[in-house]
């Protein structure tokens, strides 16, 4: 009876990385993954930061606390949904939300359900007022947004999660961002690598 084959294909493993002439590539290619696979999320995290920032440049300030309850976070998620895991079964973190605290409380009252009306039907940029969802009753910025507008130079109001989004990623410039911080570390890889340095 037939010996069955031993198993290499474990945990990303490579059966290649072992056989002679091989394993210097196989690492050099390994370690430029790793590399550029780090540089990418650093970088998106960086834009995540700064669309949350501007959005909390842009949220009005006469009611709640829209400014802290913007919130920035980190999650792993992987294939349905699922915490991801990569090839040396670390958890991925790969994606980041920014999108404002539904429970966050501001005095007695929850922010969510007046974040949901300010963001999708409040005007912003403008001293106009318009029809409140619902009622009869006319709104627009109060005071002390208006203040923020006229101090910051930036439109407040109403869409500011979209409006963030749109501000720093300009044509698509969170895209170009990444890859120019990924040809960055290719290129030094490269030098590095010119070097002997690992």
């Amino acid at each position: 009876m037939a010996k069955a084959p031993k198993y290499t294909g474990s945990r990303g493993s490579n059966p290649y990385k072992n056989q002679k002439g091989w394993e210097s590539l196989y690492l050099t290619i390994e370690r430029l993954e790793s590399d550029t696979t780090r540089t990418a999320r650093a970088q998106l995290e960086s834009e995540a930061k700064k669309v949350a920032k501007m959005a909390k440049r842009m949220a009005p300030v006469d009611e709640y606390n829209l400014e802290d309850a913007i919130t920035f976070q980190s999650v792993g998620q992987g294939a349905y949904g699922k915490q991801g895991r990569d090839s040396k079964s670390r958890f991925n973190k790969n994606a980041w939300t920014i999108g404002v605290d539904i429970n966050a409380m501001a005095g007695n009252k929850r922010v969510g359900d007046y974040a949901m009306l300010v963001h999708e039907y409040l005007p912003w940029g403008t001293t106009e007022k318009w029809p409140m969802p619902g009622t009869n009753k006319l709104w627009g910025l109060g005071p002390k947004s208006l203040a923020k507008q006229a101090s910051s130079g930036i439109d407040v109001g109403g869409a500011f999660m979209y409006r963030a989004m749109e501000e720093v990623n300009e044509s698509g410039l969170i895209k170009r961002r990444v890859v120019e911080a990924i040809e960055k570390t290719i290129e030094r890889f490269v030098i590095m690598k010119k070097q002997k340095r690992f």
